[in-house]
């Protein structure tokens, strides 16, 4: 490695046909260590028999697996994104399907590359699953505008980039996208206002010479009281028009959005009981080794076909199982396994005379 200059500390790792990932990983770490592969024609005598009759990798592989690390570690670091569960990642999810989006049709028009095919397919995959509004969570698109650096117009602009060809689909997004936030957010203040509705006083008759007179100063401290309560209830009814006409703040990457909204929370009630919901939902529950895995899953065809009773049966029997292992801890193995062994060995003595011929 010296001899060559490379500085790269990383070891090279072979390849797992099942995990696309370790692809990626692979081709990653060999393109830095090129220029000792091509030295060992050298070094070693056994590199070329290695290989056979294919032969090493020649330079357009070289150049061809320096494609693939570029188009593949746009895959890799969305899904290390979508697999964390320490820090709000939500309000990313967005970011990176568009970013998906815009890198398969580059990838697609680019016939000349040895991209494209898989390009192809790959853009067939992702609009089946993101291609109709109704099969996207509206979620994802919540959390960006309820990022203070994007709000709506970012959702819109992203729009009329991915559907540039396409202004109606714009428009219905735009709108579907709306109603939807809309709609939720009436149910968060109609749930704010039932818990915030003050108490009305027990109406009871008295009679009028025994209230107590109220001083003029105070009868005007009350209306204003009133009028405050009055005008608070009517910017509650625009917050969500206040939040969007808003100017977006000029922020960096480093922005954490959850403390942005703790501190603008009192200018904010509802939306900040929303936000609070929306980001603590994850991206996924699935863990990226599993769901980009093309290996067996821990269910077959077989198993996932039982009826509910049946796969009740066998988890309580796995748990019954599990605790009476626990109650033998106690109990020396190898005085069992000799004791079992003896009895094991005076039957099968038994059984053999049994079947001699008298």
């Amino acid at each position: 490695m010296e001899f060559s200059k490379i500085e790269c500390k990383k070891l090279l790792c072979l390849d797992v046909p099942t995990r696309w990932n370790f692809t990626y990983m692979m081709l990653d770490v060999a393109i830095k260590f090129q220029v000792a592969f091509e030295k060992l024609d050298n070094e070693d005598s056994s590199y070329m028999a290695f290989f056979g009759d294919e032969g090493p990798p020649s330079p357009s592989d070289w150049k061809h697996a320096q494609d693939f690390v570029k188009f593949l570690k746009i895959f890799y670091e969305d899904t290390k994104s979508f697999s964390t569960s320490l820090h709000v990642s939500i309000h990313i999810a967005f970011h990176q399907m568009a970013t998906i989006h815009f890198a398969l049709d580059k990838t697609t028009m680019n016939l000349n590359s040895i991209l494209a095919p898989t390009s192809c397919d790959m853009r067939l995959k992702y609009h089946k699953y993101w291609g109709n509004v109704d099969n996207i969570n509206h979620l994802l698109y919540f959390v960006v505008i309820f990022d203070p650096r994007y709000k709506f117009e970012y959702v819109i602009w992203n729009f009329q980039e991915m559907y540039k060809h396409d202004s109606n689909k714009v428009v219905e997004l735009t709108n579907c996208v709306k109603d939807s936030l809309k709609k939720m957010y009436d149910w968060y203040k109609s749930l704010h206002d039932e818990q915030h509705r003050p108490e009305q006083p027990l109406e009871h008759q008295s009679d009028a010479s025994t209230i107590p007179e109220i001083p003029i100063y105070l009868a005007r401290a009350d209306a204003f009281k009133k009028h405050l309560r009055e005008k608070d209830t009517i910017d509650r009814k625009n917050e969500l028009e206040r939040y969007l006409n808003e100017s977006v703040v000029d922020g960096d990457d480093q922005l954490d959005i959850l403390v942005w909204w703790k501190i603008n929370s009192s200018r904010f009630p509802i939306l900040s009981r929303m936000v609070r919901d929306v980001l603590a939902t994850p991206i996924s529950t699935i863990a990226s080794e599993s769901a980009f895995s093309t290996g067996g899953r821990v269910l077959d065809t077989f198993r996932s076909s039982l009826n509910p009773p049946m796969a009740e049966a066998l988890i309580c029997a796995q748990n019954w199982l599990r605790t009476t292992i626990t109650q033998f801890d106690g109990i020396n193995v190898n005085e069992e396994f000799e004791l079992s062994e003896k009895v094991f060995t005076s039957t099968s003595l038994i059984y053999l005379f049994s079947k001699l011929p008298l």
